[in-house]
């Protein structure tokens, strides 16, 4: 899954008050300095140059991409950040665990036969589970597709066999389905028969999660003036603070932000107190996104708020 990384945060009518936080400035050339430069204070973003990330922004939703390269190339900034290689998605060999299975899945169906033997019948056919495999190796749940072999007492004994297995582990970032099928016969006198179906174990990786960015960008567009609150107070507490705050957060299945962390740039580290930080973290998890395409949790990672007070005013309380 990968991260988002909003390089434009449109500005905001309601953060051009008394508690003001604004878009980063633009980013600067790559490169070191030469030796005894001065270091350069980076220029407040002009007109022009938010036309420019705005123009940008959109051509990156336009054409689906959300990386970095996208936003330098178009910004005309080089790109000095190395291509990761292209790694293979995480597999789980699966066959090893399902077949030393077998025997555990034969002794559940001759436990049917046996239940079954004064009723005159004799039931075969195929049972499907599919091992919900956690990365560690462990089985999570077992679930069952709909087959011929519906008995209770069968399937609750599979499902506890295939619960005791242990599979190798795999770098899958969550839960991987592992399909099963086993074809369940007899032969002379009632003794039960049980092996893999022809093409199993099958595993099934999970999808990728994906959040649009413009998705993203519509939810801070939405909610960033909120947080002029949480730094309205900490004006209150001690006038003059000024900083930069940046957020990263989870995006669950629901659309719901977890695991909020605050990065602090630019400013001491005494600048913001604790009350603002809970402040602004527990206004970051009210924000909620569309469900993410894919599954979840999708990480998104914000430019700074860039927090300070508007000169020549008082800060007024925030709506």
């Amino acid at each position: 899954m990968r991260s988002f990384l909003a390089f434009l945060l449109v500005a905001n009518p309601a953060f051009a008050q008394e508690a003001t936080s604004d878009i980063p400035p633009p980013l600067p050339e790559m490169g070191s300095p030469a030796p005894g430069t001065p270091p350069v204070e980076p220029k407040p973003p002009t007109s022009k140059a938010l036309e420019r990330y705005q123009d940008c922004f959109q051509k990156m939703i336009d054409a689906g991409a959300s990386d970095n390269a996208f936003m330098k190339k178009c910004l005309g900034i080089a790109n000095t950040e190395k291509k990761a290689a292209k790694q293979a998605p995480p597999t789980l060999d699966a066959a090893k665990p399902a077949k030393a299975g077998v025997p555990g899945i034969r002794d559940c169906y001759q436990k049917l036969l046996a239940d079954t033997k004064d009723l005159g019948v004799t039931p075969e056919g195929h049972v499907e589970p599919t091992a919900s495999v956690k990365p560690d190796g462990t089985v999570a749940s077992v679930s069952f597709q709909t087959t011929a072999m519906t008995d209770a007492k069968l399937l609750a004994c599979v499902r506890d066999k295939i619960k005791s297995w242990t599979f190798p582990k795999s770098k899958a970032e969550g839960p991987v389905d592992v399909a099963l099928s086993f074809r369940l016969s007899t032969k002379p006198p009632r003794t039960a028969v049980a092996a893999l179906a022809g093409g199993y174990p099958k595993v099934v990786l999970p999808a990728k999660a994906e959040l649009p960015p413009a998705d993203v960008l519509a939810v801070f567009k939405k909610n960033a003036p909120k947080v002029r609150g949480c730094y309205n107070d900490q004006l209150k507490r001690k006038p003059g603070t000024t900083g930069k705050v940046g957020a990263s957060l989870e995006v669950d299945a629901d659309g719901k932000a977890q695991n909020v962390t605050l990065r602090e740039l630019g400013a001491a580290d005494d600048a913001f107190d604790d009350t603002f930080r809970d402040c602004l973290v527990k206004e970051l998890k009210r924000w909620r996104y569309p469900k993410p395409q894919g599954g979840a949790p999708v990480p998104v990672v914000y430019p700074p708020f860039i927090f300070a007070p508007k000169t020549g005013k008082e800060p007024q309380k925030a709506p």
